[in-house]
């Protein structure tokens, strides 16, 4: 558990919890991060799962949803959201989506084996 992390480079591999705001350059997420208070960053990239209490602010946003993430505001130059290619089974029981107040300048953007909408393909996974 840390208070405000002020740091060059954040990387998590696994689990992390932020106690208040985090500040780095670069923010990488693979696994699980709680942050209290608000993310400031040149570039995030989140793998997994994520949690913002205030705002997540970067000039480069890239996140590929394996889980559920969030964030009171999210706000940066791009924002890119990848959902991957999913089987019935992981869409049943790891359900996965992306929950803020705001988002500004978004990318969405879809993982997939073939370029066809598969039966039940459920494309209002980002809410906001």
């Amino acid at each position: 558990m840390f208070s405000n992390l002020q740091n060059k480079q954040f990387d998590c591999h696994g689990s992390a919890n932020v106690d208040g705001n985090l500040s780095a350059d670069e923010v990488y997420i693979h696994g699980e991060a709680v942050i209290k208070g608000g993310c400031d960053a040149e570039q995030f990239q989140a793998r997994g799962e994520f949690s913002v209490g205030g705002l997540l602010n970067a000039g480069t946003i890239q996140i590929k949803l394996f889980g559920h993430c969030q964030a009171k505001e999210i706000g940066g130059e791009r924002i890119e959201v990848k959902q991957p290619g999913r089987t019935w089974l992981k869409k049943l029981l790891f359900p996965v989506g992306l929950t803020a107040e705001s988002i500004g300048n978004l990318f969405r953007a879809y993982e997939r084996k073939s370029s066809q909408r598969q039966p039940g393909d459920d494309r209002s996974w980002m809410r906001h």
